[in-house]
């Protein structure tokens, strides 16, 4: 009888002892999944591939230009090998068991310190702009560089470029065409808030019509700057009341930002422009010559030049949605430096929110097509090399 209650108990703890087992591994498996799955979503929500590399560049070809579905299904791969060597580790002895613990320990421990490094403003300055590009080394490698990496040989390009820019009446042509866009593109962004809200003024879209019509006439570049400055008076005057009351927006302010808006239309005008800049390299065309912003040291004119039609469709448009929505609030800006800054937690959001903007397709009566605006800012740089001979030609983005 006694050996029977023995063996009894034994049986019992045996199968105690694999079901503890079998949910340890279990839970062991699970936090290396749900680990690697905090590590991708913190790393790359932050880097932004899209960002600094761009989806789209294949001209160059291994410069970290993937799309998120192979970021994401290389690191489930990555999680998903570490969770079944972590399971087989585990049958072994007491030391194996132990190190698979320290492996778990120091992935959480790695994880939160390069999503502490990756919430660093490490990728932008304090104005907004990158502070490095991806590149490519001679021996195929990936490295980091402070200008855009070297594009392919397209000598006849940027020869027809110096031409474009050196004539002032093709060049006046070209930016003409970028402000006449813009202020359309704007009156058309008023023209949807003010159906469902009602707030504007009767005369204020008509003022705006007549600014486009200054801008196609204009007979030179500071005429052309006049009209638009008058245009953005009178735009942002309109676009200021459609915001929250908590967030009142009086007049654009730039280094630094003097108020959350602010903060946020600059942060979104330096990813435009960094897929822009990335646009304009990677298809041989030269991004310090422009034609509405003159050339000078130290800056890319062309992405300047291309992302004036973006601003109402995307930058300003997308502001007033994470503002109005409440996806944007007082926690997620910081004052520093005798400005408003975005902080880690404010970055991320709006990052994600921008993803979301610049992924989602719709019908474009300028494209003909289903389109994002991510590959209508890759369609900027090649409608511009394409204009490059026959400038009356160039049509930039307009809206629907």
């Amino acid at each position: 009888m006694k050996t029977m209650r023995d063996d009894g108990n034994s049986i019992s703890t045996t199968i105690l002892t694999l079901i503890l087992r079998g949910l340890w591994r279990g839970l062991c498996i699970l936090a290396l999944v749900v680990l690697a799955a905090l590590f991708l979503r913190m790393v790359f929500t932050d880097l932004t591939i899209p960002f600094l590399a761009g989806p789209y560049v294949k001209e160059l070809g291994r410069v970290a230009g993937w799309d998120a579905e192979i970021i994401w299904g290389v690191w489930i791969a990555v999680g998903l090998t570490a969770s079944w060597l972590t399971s087989i580790l585990l049958r072994f002895r007491t030391q194996w068991r132990r190190a698979a613990l320290a492996g778990l320990g120091l992935l959480a421990v790695s994880g939160l310190a390069l999503h502490w490094w990756f919430a660093r403003p490490h990728f932008l300055d304090q104005y907004g702009k990158p502070r490095f590009y991806w590149g490519l080394a001679p021996d195929g490698s990936l490295v980091k560089q402070s200008v855009p990496g070297p594009s392919p040989p397209r000598g006849a390009s940027r020869l027809l470029q110096y031409q474009l820019v050196s004539n002032p009446v093709a060049s006046l042509a070209v930016a003409a065409k970028l402000i006449q866009a813009k202020i359309a593109n704007g009156r058309r962004l008023l023209q949807r808030l003010d159906a469902n809200h009602h707030r504007l003024d009767a005369t204020a879209l008509g003022a705006l019509e007549a600014r486009e019509r200054d801008a196609v006439s204009a007979s030179d570049l500071a005429s052309l700057r006049g009209s638009e400055g008058s245009a953005a008076a009178l735009y942002f005057a309109s676009w200021a009341q459609f915001f929250p009351v908590e967030f009142p927006f009086v007049q654009r302010s730039t280094r630094p930002p003097c108020n959350p808006v602010n903060a946020c239309l600059s942060y979104l005008s330096a990813l435009v422009y960094g897929e822009l800049l990335t646009a304009c390299v990677t298809r041989g065309l030269d991004p310090a010559l422009g034609c509405l912003h003159q050339s000078e040291d130290g800056r890319w004119s062309l992405p300047l030049d291309l992302m004036e039609p973006f601003r109402p469709a995307l930058t300003e448009a997308l502001t007033l949605r994470l503002f109005s929505h409440r996806i944007l609030q007082q926690r997620h800006f910081e004052a520093r430096e005798g400005g408003v800054w975005l902080n880690p937690d404010g970055r991320r959001t709006l990052i994600q929110h921008y993803e979301q903007r610049v992924q989602r397709e719709f019908l474009s009566e300028h494209a003909g097509c289903r389109t994002t605006l991510r590959q209508q800012l890759q369609h900027a740089a090649v409608q511009f090399k394409l204009a490059l001979a026959q400038s009356e030609t160039y049509a930039p983005f307009r809206v629907n």
